[in-house]
């Protein structure tokens, strides 16, 4: 009597082959779409922070080249602007000296009493952080906020607060990244200046207020940090060591070709031309001209 071969060790036919074949390709699709799933909120909300679009004006003059043009709008022109009206306001009671800037459908602008605010395009507030707060640095001066306007680069909020600190803010809720003394701590420097980013690095000047009544003066100051840590990177002093009364005033900065940054620091009544490498640059910077 012959033996029946044992059916689970027999070799599988060209059917069962097919089959587990697909049974295969199908687990392994399964597989990747649940990868997908997982992943698609958080690429979503990351996309949707860095997203620009042709309405955004994301900081002071809208590019790092201060060009304050942008070529992308087109709803704004000869024609419709004679129609404008307004559509909103929004009062806080604190004076406004910022210049708005806009960004992935969120209006950044910051206010004497010392907080930055985030409003949505229909005016409602989505966030606001104190930033200092009102803090008079030398009377009779009035108590001053935040001046300087926004750059809103990468989902990150970077501004000057009322206590001469640079924020890094999160784009979405105002969560301060991390905050970096700029001067001398308990003296009076003001950051009046606008945050430039390029290349992972923040440039900005320190300044101070009341001259004209009679508060002392700092010695004026150009920083360079690095935009995802806050840390110190390059310092300039506006004036040669052991002088104060230079204050730097409002950066415009370009970034023309060779690899090389030209800023113009307003010094008072004069104009003063700096060129410097650029962060991606590993040489030094050069000295000022003074």
């Amino acid at each position: 009597m012959k033996d029946i071969p044992n059916q689970s060790q027999a070799s599988p036919g060209p059917f069962s082959k097919k089959w587990r074949g697909i049974v295969i390709s199908a687990v392994g699709l399964a597989l990747i779409v649940a990868g997908v799933l997982v992943t698609l909120p958080h690429l979503t909300s990351t996309q949707a922070a860095n997203a620009v679009t042709p309405g955004d004006w994301p900081m002071y003059m809208h590019d790092a080249g201060r060009t304050g043009y942008n070529s992308n709008e087109t709803i704004i022109n000869l024609s419709s602007a004679p129609h404008l009206r307004q559509h909103w306001a929004y009062s806080i009671g604190a004076a406004i000296f910022s210049q708005p800037v806009v960004a992935s459908g969120l209006i950044y602008w910051g206010s004497f009493d010392g907080y930055e605010h985030a409003t949505n395009l229909s005016g409602q507030q989505i966030w606001s952080q104190k930033l200092g707060g009102n803090i008079t640095q030398c009377a009779p001066v009035s108590p001053l906020g935040i001046v300087s306007s926004a750059a809103v680069v990468n989902g990150v909020v970077y501004v000057g607060g009322s206590d001469h600190q640079l924020y890094a803010l999160n784009a979405s809720n105002g969560h301060v990244l991390w905050h970096t003394l700029l001067g001398v701590p308990n003296t009076n420097t003001f950051l009046w200046d606008s945050p430039l980013v390029v290349n992972n690095t923040v440039y900005i000047g320190t300044a101070t207020t009341g001259e004209s009544v009679g508060c002392k003066l700092i010695a004026g100051q150009f920083f360079a940090l690095n935009a995802s840590t806050g840390s110190i990177v390059h310092t300039y002093n506006s004036v040669p060591a052991g002088c104060v009364g230079e204050a730097s005033g409002p950066l415009q900065s370009m970034t023309p070709p060779m690899g090389r940054s030209t800023s113009r620091l307003v010094r008072r009544a004069t104009v003063t031309l700096i060129t410097f490498p650029l962060a991606s640059s590993n040489s030094t910077p050069p000295p000022l001209p003074w």
